[in-house]
């Protein structure tokens, strides 16, 4: 974990949501933001989304706001995995140019941004909650 001012900046992420509209970094201003890239056929990625919505409903009015990256090419598909895993925190599609900005390998993979979109840290595979929280609560304090 860097310090801020040695942390890299983010790629700008610039997607659409579930609704066809594009959503960019810049739609979240001075938010936390842990942003999720996964798979409707990933495994890992089923195990970890339950986490990520525990966390989206537990940090959402804390200026921290959860982003699913679905990486499938069918939005359908995705629409119908969101419907069916009760994810309701923000999920944008067609995101492999967001991706390999990210220089994505594996999913998942999540990556935690600052508040001035600077990657704080990458986590590649099922991270447990616990682990998210701490980063998270580390971000926050930074702030007070």
């Amino acid at each position: 974990t860097k310090p801020a001012p040695e942390r890299a900046a983010s790629p700008d992420l610039m997607a659409q949501n579930l609704d066809g509209e594009q959503i960019s970094l810049g739609d979240y201003p001075q938010k936390v933001k842990v942003v999720n890239f996964w798979a409707v056929n990933c495994h890992a990625c089923r195990i970890e989304i339950p986490h990520l919505q525990s966390l989206y409903n537990k940090y959402k009015d804390k200026d921290v706001t959860i982003i699913g990256m679905g990486l499938d090419n069918d939005v359908e598909e995705i629409k119908r995995f969101v419907d069916r895993t009760d994810i309701t925190y923000p999920v944008l599609v067609d995101g492999w140019e967001t991706a390999r900005a990210f220089d994505l390998r594996a999913t998942p993979t999540t990556v935690l941004l600052d508040a001035h979109n600077r990657v704080y840290k990458t986590y590649v595979g099922v991270q447990g909650i616990e682990t998210f929280k701490r980063d998270i609560d580390a971000l926050l304090a930074e702030r007070s």
